[in-house]
């Protein structure tokens, strides 16, 4: 297992790499890790000036990973996915070097673009490892390693949570840090036992139902599959509160 401090370094050291690949020597890039908020796993920022001229100088970039994405393929780091991703956000960099016009006009049509990138991946325009750097195809069967694909981000962010009003339990993705939970069966937003499942154990559960769909077709069945991970991630004393909670609950329905 690889941690997600070990990811991030891959990530800030293979940036590092092909940056001094990439980009005329002594441009600055600066390497950060957060929260993306257009869907994306990447962006770049150039900083720069404008001369006499109208050319621009003094040129430095920043470029912001989703740290979510990082976490969830902290054991994917060896895909032509995650590569790509490193390589494509550089790739806008070089292109506003060579093409600014283009950078701005066209982006990802731009021919200075799609050559830099196909270039700097050793391949040809077209092909599986290119399509892997221009957009990867997500997949949660990714947790173990891929060749070319990634795991979706929102593995990194996907919560269990049980409601002990109504004794409902279901599955979200969100970033409780922007947003409270809610129990979607009675509104109750009270005393919500949530635990965020790391994020290879949401890839797998993903991958599980989607291997056996029929045997999460019904609602009992969901909810064992949820109960069951609840209680493998939750410390034991939570796990008991909810334990207490449906005896009373069943206690309550009796009468």
């Amino acid at each position: 297992m690889v941690s997600y401090e070990t990811a991030k370094k891959h990530f800030i050291d293979q940036t590092k790499f092909y940056a001094k690949k990439m980009l005329p020597r002594g441009i600055p890039v600066k390497i950060r890790f957060g929260t993306i908020l257009a869907d994306s796993d990447g962006q770049v920022a150039p900083h720069y000036s404008i001369d006499m001229n109208g050319k621009p100088v003094n040129m430095s970039f920043e470029i912001t990973y989703n740290e979510n994405f990082v976490d969830a393929n902290k054991n994917n780091l060896k895909s032509s996915g995650v590569t790509g991703l490193i390589v494509h956000e550089l790739n806008h960099a070089r292109d506003f070097i060579l093409d600014m016009p283009g950078y701005m006009q066209k982006a990802h049509i731009n021919p200075v673009f799609k050559r830099g990138l196909a270039k700097f991946m050793n391949t040809q325009v077209g092909t599986m490892k290119y399509r892997s750097a221009m957009k990867p195809d997500p997949s949660t069967r990714c947790y173990e390693g891929c060749k070319y694909n990634v795991v979706p981000s929102w593995t990194s962010e996907y919560w269990l949570y049980f409601c002990p009003k109504c004794g409902f339990v279901d599955s979200y993705t969100t970033n409780l840090k922007a947003k409270s939970p809610v129990c979607e069966n009675c509104g109750n937003k009270t005393g919500l036992i949530c635990k965020k499942l790391p994020a290879r154990d949401a890839a797998r559960m993903d991958v599980v139902v989607q291997m056996h769909p029929k045997n999460y077709n019904s609602d009992t069945e969901l909810k064992n599959f949820i109960f069951a991970a609840l209680k493998k991630n939750l410390p034991e004393q939570k796990w008991q509160e909810i334990q207490k909670d449906l005896v009373r609950l069943k206690k309550i329905h009796k009468k």
